[in-house]
């Protein structure tokens, strides 16, 4: 009987296979300074245009909240710090809403970042329905009432809100006083 050798192991197909699952992800650049390579400028306008399961690999700098209903997508930030997701008006929210059943829709590297102006306002983080994995990930205030008190229905005074859905969290921060809600699905924890 003849040995295998690694080669037979690398064989056309298995190749073609590998690339075509590398490849199956599509990449687009955010940079609100326009720089080399980027196909969008800011947030909004990437989830809003890019296709279901594209990266949005968004450079340094400062961004408009964003709302996604049905679509997953893997947003990767430069940093904490370096990434930052602005909140300054009445109304603004990232919102993340009916992630396709058996999908992750994954947000790293960024901070979400509430003024003093719209410290009154909640939530500014909203994930509804799904799976959703945050990587150091912050929601900050610059603000001196950042803590509104307990929940009051689905829209009401948490800062995160997470109603009907997975949260796999790895290095997340709700700093400030803030108030995280969660409303499990019947069962309670998986633990």
């Amino acid at each position: 009987m003849k040995a295998r050798g690694i080669s037979s192991f690398f064989s056309p197909f298995f190749l073609f296979c590998c690339v075509q699952a590398i490849s199956a992800q599509t990449v687009f650049i955010v940079d609100a300074a326009g720089g080399p390579g980027f196909r969008f400028r800011d947030l909004p306008q990437a989830v809003g245009r890019a296709p279901s399961g594209s990266c949005l690999m968004v450079r340094a700098g400062s961004y408009s909240p964003f709302r996604v209903r049905g679509k997953t997508f893997r947003i990767e930030g430069a940093g904490p710090g370096k990434t930052v997701i602005q909140i300054t008006s009445p109304g603004q929210v990232v919102s993340i809403w009916g992630i396709p059943k058996g999908e992750t829709f994954i947000m790293e590297d960024l901070d979400i970042q509430v003024s003093a102006t719209s410290a009154t306002l909640a939530p500014y983080l909203e994930i509804q329905g799904g799976r959703c994995f945050l990587g150091n990930v912050r929601v900050r205030s610059t603000g001196q009432f950042f803590y509104l008190g307990p929940q009051q229905g689905p829209h009401g005074q948490a800062e995160v809100v997470v109603a009907q859905a997975e949260l796999l969290a790895l290095k997340f921060q709700v700093t400030a006083g803030a108030l995280v809600y969660l409303n499990l699905p019947t069962g309670g924890l998986p633990f």
